[in-house]
């Protein structure tokens, strides 16, 4: 059984509020997936509206479930939008695991101001703290693209977490076939 958290949290990083994904996302994700460069990235992409109401209940359904943690970033502030400009999840973290993985997507008028970097860490510091059996080691950034770049922040590590240690990007090692 898990002891992780099913209740609905939320986060804030400078400028931003991370928040599990809702109904009223709907809109604003189908229009987020219309991003040609996003689209390259993404294992199952939204075209419609019934689309995304189906890929946020099983976001839903999967932190419901403690396997799947996904977050909507939305700017924030006295001044701010409001606006969905991203997305950030951790997923692999059952109770017995020590270690999980990171993917993210910032929408493209929204790239370029460390708005990855701040969500992502603040995903990161929440997913340390989480009550375990066994204590979290370490987070590794999902990439899907051969020959990517990693963005500079992946190259370092975040703040300790008091009970786990570090949340480090590492990149995956890829086997290669016949010699």
């Amino acid at each position: 059984m898990t002891s992780q958290p099913t209740h609905v949290t939320a986060l804030t990083a400078d400028g931003l509020l991370l928040r599990p994904w809702a109904e009223q996302d709907v809109p604003a994700m189908v229009a987020a997936y219309r991003d040609p460069d996003m689209r390259q990235w993404l294992r199952h992409p939204v075209t419609t509206d019934d689309e995304a109401r189906a890929k946020i209940q099983a976001r839903r359904a999967d932190w419901a479930a403690g396997i799947c943690f996904s977050f909507v970033v939305l700017l924030a502030g006295p001044e701010a939008s409001g606006d969905l400009v991203g997305s950030v999840s951790i997923r692999g973290l059952d109770d017995a695991a020590v270690s999980g993985e990171v993917g993210y997507w910032i929408i493209a008028p929204a790239r370029g101001r460390g708005i990855a970097a701040r969500a992502v860490d603040a995903v990161c510091d929440w997913a340390f703290r989480l009550p375990r059996r066994r204590p979290l080691e370490r987070l590794e950034l999902l990439r899907r693209k051969p020959g990517s770049r990693f963005p500079p922040y992946c190259r370092r590590s975040f703040p300790t977490s008091p009970a786990t240690g570090t949340c480090t990007f590492v990149r995956r090692a890829r086997r290669r076939s016949g010699g």
